[in-house]
């Protein structure tokens, strides 16, 4: 495990080390084995589980959740705006607190 060294470096007891570790270890496992495990599943059970139609490629589905990400601020905006207009109805409707 790689520490720092100077002065003010604080010693990890016995079991922060032993925590950093494991933390460590399940990073990379998380990252490194895990990712590759989850493309392969994907390809060969839910991929085929959606064929037809419905079923499109992850580069796909990618590319369209960019094109609709436009819209969906656009959606997102108006839908604040609304909330904001109701708010405020609220508020002018509310008697004020002493």
């Amino acid at each position: 495990m790689l520490t720092l060294q100077h002065a003010m470096a604080a010693t990890p007891t016995p079991d922060e080390a032993a925590r950093a570790r494991f933390v460590s270890g399940l990073r990379s496992f998380v990252l490194n084995d895990l990712a590759g495990d989850l493309k392969t599943a994907y390809d060969r059970r839910a991929a085929p589980a959606f064929a037809g139609e419905a079923a499109l490629p992850l580069k796909e589905i990618g590319r369209r959740a960019t094109e609709n990400a436009a819209l969906i601020r656009a959606q997102s905006k108006e839908l604040e705006s609304a909330q904001l207009e109701v708010l405020s109805q609220l508020q002018v409707l509310r008697p004020a607190c002493p």
